[in-house]
């Protein structure tokens, strides 16, 4: 309130985000792994030297979303919806109809009830079933479903990742094919 500097009102700002940031877990959490994935690797500084903080927390979220979008179709049956979130390696090796008797199939063993997706990794230029892509995040899926077979509701940890492709987040599945799952 006493100084008289100009940015002053802006600095304030950044220091209230920061608390806001230290305050909730999860966000403390992501910034620690961004951290960790940026400054910990002295190549990538050298390689990307414009990228900051903040764009790599919005490429995070947007990362998140879109597994949540996922397993929010996969909860509601929307099959198809679900397919277009899929990486175009996916896509490639497995067509729409495959993925959607697929997820039938599973639907009528297991209902999911909830889901909670958290970051597990973050990765750059990393090559998955032979393709190098520029962004990868993993992440640990608590999924909490309800098992027809056992007439019990189950939790279960899966691992899953999602890749940019194209300036767009995609969720990478990795199978060669869904037919022997099937």
């Amino acid at each position: 309130d006493m100084n008289r500097n100009t940015n002053t009102e802006a600095v304030m700002a950044k220091i209230n985000q920061a608390y806001e940031v230290l305050r909730d877990p999860e966000q403390r959490r992501r910034y620690n792994l961004v951290w960790k994935e940026y400054y910990g690797n002295t190549s990538r500084r050298d390689t990307e030297p414009g990228v900051t903080q903040k764009m790599e927390m919005q490429l995070l979220g947007k990362a998140r979303q879109v597994m949540e979008e996922y397993f929010r179709c996969i909860m509601d049956k929307c099959y198809d919806s679900a397919y277009e979130l899929l990486s175009d390696y996916d896509k490639k090796k497995n067509p729409k109809i495959d993925f959607i008797n697929w997820q039938t199939a599973v639907a009528k063993l297991y209902h999911l009830y909830s889901y909670n997706c958290r970051i597990s990794g973050v990765y750059r230029n990393k090559s998955l079933s032979g393709h190098i892509y520029s962004n990868v995040v993993d992440f640990n899926v608590l999924v909490e479903e309800h098992n027809a077979v056992m007439d019990l509701k189950e939790t279960e940890s899966l691992a899953k990742t999602a890749v940019l492709e194209d300036g767009n987040w995609r969720v990478y599945l990795g199978y060669e094919t869904l037919q022997p799952l099937i």
